[in-house]
């Protein structure tokens, strides 16, 4: 084979090689922002009483307006999802002493501490 057409086999794979990356990176990008909250627009929730307004300023803060206090609870509850759900569940696995589920056997020490000091019967019965 020539150089030239050593060449353009070189030129080729490496074009290849960077299309497919690019298709790799575009469904990467596609699945992580499909995964994030809806924070913008309109969203229909049911369980609200009457219309609330969540608007996040240039922060990403929320600031809510209901017409009462079960809607603004409601509210802020799902806003706190949205932003915090991973959180509220690491911590509701700590006390349950679930760790070693997610982290595997590294976390079955802190798993037995938490199961020994009854955590979550202690905030069952809070």
């Amino acid at each position: 084979m020539s150089k030239r057409g050593t060449l353009r086999l070189l030129v080729a794979v490496v074009v290849l090689l960077g299309g497919l990356a690019g298709i790799a990176y575009g469904i990467f990008w596609f699945l992580a922002m499909r995964a994030l909250p809806q924070t913008a627009g309109t969203l229909t929730v049911p369980g609200l009483n009457s219309p609330v307004s969540v608007i996040r300023d240039h922060l990403g803060v929320p600031h809510i307006e209901a017409a009462d206090i079960p809607d603004l609870l409601f509210a802020q509850g799902y806003v706190m999802a949205q932003d915090r759900l991973w959180q509220m569940d690491l911590q509701r696995r700590l006390a349950a002493g679930e760790l070693a589920e997610i982290f595997g056997e590294r976390a079955l020490e802190r798993d037995k501490e938490s199961r020994t000091y009854l955590y979550r019967q202690t905030a069952q019965k809070a």
